[in-house]
């Protein structure tokens, strides 16, 4: 009952700390304050409780994710993050929209983004694998690029915050320049995958700064927005909360290309790490 108030008087940075200090609740009650709060948060923030709530695997979150998709002012980021949600949370309610995007046909054109089709076909496959391999098969999509897709959320874990996306580094670094600051700054990034990544750079920025990127290889250029993560002496995390679809897409290319395929991280296997550093290749 308060936050909704409490959210209309804080500045953007303050509901990204909401979204991370929820993520922290019991599943159940998370995603009943998530779908609570949602239409108080920040327009870029909402990516961040899409994601939240697919990872809740609460089944109360599925009426307001397909209300977003079904809704033409929502962003075509955030659809295709409600799309992922979806997927996640085994919709079966969603299947004939999620066919609907993955099909539909104007003339000899694809309606929808390619971005969206696969974020569908992925979804599809979780939601309904018999329907979902007949509708990917006459799709036109390439099988390779369906290999960078959401990761399930796992069960009775030890971390608060799972990752999104398995990690993908590169087999050379990546560069990017921020767009958006007085004095604007490179940064070189070895691990990054379809959320986000980490890179070393010339300044640091506090927690929950916005970022605009810009990634450079070769000829092609890529923009984004996102949010500081983590932040040390070597190493600057971030996390994508907007970019245009094309370009999501071209990230998708590019990660194929520079990362191979993405490997799973066992959280059986993690350990506490006081400093990650990110190392420049030549």
């Amino acid at each position: 009952k308060i936050l909704p108030v409490r959210l209309s008087q804080w500045p953007r940075s303050s509901h990204d700390r909401v979204i991370r200090q929820i993520s922290a609740a019991p599943p159940g009650e998370r995603a009943q304050l998530l779908v609570a709060i949602y239409d108080s948060l920040d327009a870029l923030i909402r990516t961040l409780a899409i994601d939240e709530m697919g990872m809740s695997g609460q089944a109360e979150c599925i009426p307001k994710l397909i209300g977003m998709l079904q809704d033409d002012d929502t962003t075509g980021f955030a659809r295709v993050k409600a799309i992922e949600a979806l997927g996640r949370l085994r919709a079966t309610a969603a299947s004939p929209l999620l066919q609907h995007i993955l099909q539909t046909k104007q003339v000899w054109r694809w309606v929808y983004p390619n971005e969206m089709r696969i974020a569908a076909a992925q979804a599809l496959l979780h939601v309904d694998k018999m329907v979902g391999m007949h509708a990917v098969a006459s799709s036109g999509i390439d099988r390779k690029e369906m290999t960078l897709e959401p990761t399930d959320p796992e069960p009775n874990v030890s971390v608060i915050r799972q990752r999104r996306y398995a990690r993908l580094k590169l087999s050379r670094n990546l560069l990017a320049v921020t767009t958006n600051l007085r004095e604007n700054f490179r940064l070189s990034i070895p691990e990054m995958n379809l959320g986000g990544g980490i890179g070393a750079g010339e300044r640091h920025l506090a927690p929950g700064s916005l970022l605009g990127l810009r990634f450079s290889y070769g000829v092609r250029h890529i923009k984004a927005q996102a949010i500081v993560r983590g932040a040390r002496p070597q190493a600057m995390a971030f996390e994508f909360v907007d970019m245009d679809l094309e370009e999501r897409y071209r990230l998708r290319k590019l990660l194929l290309e520079l990362g191979g395929l993405p490997m799973i991280a066992e959280v059986t296997n993690r350990s506490r790490r006081r400093g990650r550093v990110a190392v420049a290749k030549t």
